[in-house]
């Protein structure tokens, strides 16, 4: 395995074109190599190097077994939103609001009043109800020398990707006369 090779440049776009590649090979099985499950789409057989897959419109799972490695390969929809901090915010208003302003009982539709105004202005200032969709595609390969992980988060804001590498096979061991030969072609000048 070349470490060098395995993160360079162009490594979201190669795994955004294998998540993409996998994803087609699960839908477009045919019929007896595939099936439709609770929304899911699995595969019965091996299909394009595929071992298994399933695939809906949340996300991806794909694995890949060869002769010395087996590469896992997963597809996330995720969606976030500030919808919760909205509510609390509400909630957190409306209580203060009429703590502070509904102490006295001839005062307290005035004090309702304030606590859902403050409850509302409170919302309001968490700001708009949005909703964010991200992918994350996530692939990790182990081989007998070891275990490389690599993700790539899409986003609004823009993509992330990472990678990483361990070791878990002992080091090759050291060629004495390699060595000898490297040291002696530097030029200490």
């Amino acid at each position: 395995m070349k470490i060098s090779n395995l993160f360079g440049s162009g490594g979201a776009d190669r795994l955004r074109k294998e998540a993409a590649d996998a994803r087609r090979t699960i839908e477009q099985a045919a019929p007896g190599d595939a099936v439709n499950f609770n929304g899911d789409r699995q595969l019965l057989r091996e299909q394009g190097g595929l071992w298994q897959g399933r695939a809906n419109p949340k996300g991806m799972t794909a694995i890949k077994a060869e002769k010395d490695s087996s590469v896992v390969l997963r597809e996330e929809v995720v969606k976030e939103s500030n919808r919760g901090l909205q509510v609390a915010a509400g909630i957190a208003g409306t209580l203060i609001g009429v703590a502070l302003f509904g102490g006295k009982k001839k005062d307290s539709g005035a004090g309702a009043l304030a606590g859902v105004l403050l409850g509302g202005l409170a919302a309001w200032g968490a700001g708009k109800a949005s909703e964010v969709v991200k992918k994350n595609i996530d692939r990790v390969e182990t081989t007998p020398e070891g275990v490389s992980s690599e993700r790539l988060s899409e986003g609004p804001d823009g993509n992330s990707y990472s990678g990483s590498y361990k070791r878990t096979a002992p080091p090759e061991p050291v060629d004495v006369e390699k060595s000898k030969e490297y040291i002696a072609s530097l030029k200490l000048d």
